[in-house]
């Protein structure tokens, strides 16, 4: 191998070895940036108790939002919004979230499949 070939594969091995690298840190971040974070203005709801699990993330304040991928279910909250949230189900309000509150537990597990704004609803 000539000296061209090893400075080549010597750079080719550094920057795979940085974007592997880059990859990896993202990833973590992404993921451990579900747990417990809240972006300033938004509704979180998570899957699980304190606020761990799938996250769905709203900024509505005057509108129903059908929940169309999952998670469907929660157990967990914080909202940063200036007004009520309502979870839907069926047709019926289940759980009312207010403005600026949050909870760890729910106690049990609420299934939704709008979220209303507003005194918004969905039907």
């Amino acid at each position: 191998m000539n000296r061209w070939q090893k400075v080549a594969l010597n750079a080719s091995a550094a920057f795979a070895l940085a974007v592997g690298g880059m990859m990896a840190s993202s990833t973590a971040a992404q993921a451990a940036s579900t747990d417990g974070v809240c972006p300033s203005g938004d509704l979180c709801l998570w899957e699980y108790a304190n606020y761990t699990g799938g996250r769905l993330i709203s900024a509505s304040t005057n509108a129903c939002v059908e929940v169309t991928s999952g998670p469907y279910g929660y157990k967990s909250y914080i909202s940063h919004l200036p007004v009520t949230a309502v979870l839907w189900y069926g047709g019926q309000a289940l759980r009312t979230l207010p403005a600026g509150g949050f909870s760890s537990n729910f106690g049990q597990y609420y299934l939704a499949d709008y979220i209303c704004t507003n005194g918004r609803s969905p039907y």
